[in-house]
């Protein structure tokens, strides 16, 4: 389908209404540091983010359409794991598939390939640059088909780093849930908020915690000690580990600070939540931003 859909959402508007009040958020923004009114409907969004070109160069939807469909799904999950007596089988994967796409579709995901694609085509376009010196077309040629096979690229897609890569969304999913931990938690507040952020998955280790920018070990599941949190609306995150985990649990006070800290930490560009009064508001992100004890120690240890 031809491009028609001009802002995407890279965290989809459907989850973020879990954290909305009639759509309304506040947000605090990392340049310039500040805090103001956003809407799921403009928020977590670019223009052409999720763009695939046809051969003939036209940009088309067609990871947007694919990416419509689970976010259409994404409200009846989340409400059957946080209302469900016990977790089903059907509600952990739930869980687990949203943290793998969301994980997938953000801006670290998405051009996760075009790298391996640059390289790729200049490795092949050396290689035949002697067998094909005075015909450029015949060598544009050759490395396209070697990149269409090597990717499982469809022909009536274009040869290209983005485009290579963005088809890729989906797979580096279904990647992901493959790898990540099996068990899952779900971590309830009784009355402080959680947030969520234009990059709500996060990652830590307490044994190694990471510093800040260091996030070049998302995609690594093995760790015993990894938590993987997710807010799933303002009153309810996932927690996400190799170790074993009850069903539910409710977290008090500074449970929901450390998972916020969390979220906040791995924010690309904005920290979002449930609209209050803006100078508290202000307040509250500055303590969660400096919460140390979000960063070395596990969750559910002294937290709930």
């Amino acid at each position: 389908m031809k491009a028609k859909k001009k802002l995407q959402h890279f965290v989809a508007r459907s989850y973020l209404r879990g954290f909305a009040n009639n759509g309304a958020l506040w947000g605090w923004f990392r340049e310039p540091n500040e805090v103001r009114d956003v809407h799921v409907n403009t928020i977590a969004a670019e223009h052409g983010f999720y763009d695939v070109a046809l051969a003939d160069g036209t940009p088309c939807d067609d990871l947007e359409d694919a990416l419509a469909v689970f976010d259409g799904m994404t409200p009846a999950l989340i409400r059957s794991c946080v209302s469900d007596p016990r977790l089903s089988k059907k509600d952990v994967d739930g869980v687990r598939w949203l943290y793998a796409t969301l994980l997938a579709r953000n801006h670290q995901g998405r051009d996760r390939l075009v790298p391996e694609v640059k390289r790729l085509s200049e490795k092949v376009g050396e290689m035949y640059d002697e067998d094909f010196p005075s015909d450029p077309g015949r060598r544009t040629w050759a490395i396209h088909t070697v990149l269409r096979e090597h990717f499982s690229l469809p022909d009536r897609f274009a040869v290209d780093p983005d485009t290579i890569s963005r088809l890729n969304v989906l797979n580096l999913a279904e990647n992901l849930m493959s790898a990540m931990p099996r068990n899952v938690c779900i971590l309830r507040s009784k009355a402080q908020n959680f947030f969520t952020s234009d990059a709500p998955c996060a990652y830590f280790d307490p044994i190694s915690p990471p510093r800040a920018g260091e996030v070049s070990g998302i995609y690594d599941f093995a760790s015993d000690s990894l938590e993987l949190t997710l807010p799933l609306d303002r009153r309810h995150a996932a927690l996400i580990a190799n170790r074993a985990l009850p069903d539910k649990v409710s977290v008090n006070f500074d449970g929901v600070r450390v998972v916020n800290a969390r979220t906040a930490f791995y924010a690309k560009r904005v920290i979002l939540a449930y609209p209050e009064n803006e100078e508290s508001a202000a307040v509250w992100m500055a303590e969660v931003m400096t919460e140390r004890t979000a960063f070395d120690t596990p969750l559910l240890a002294g937290f709930n």
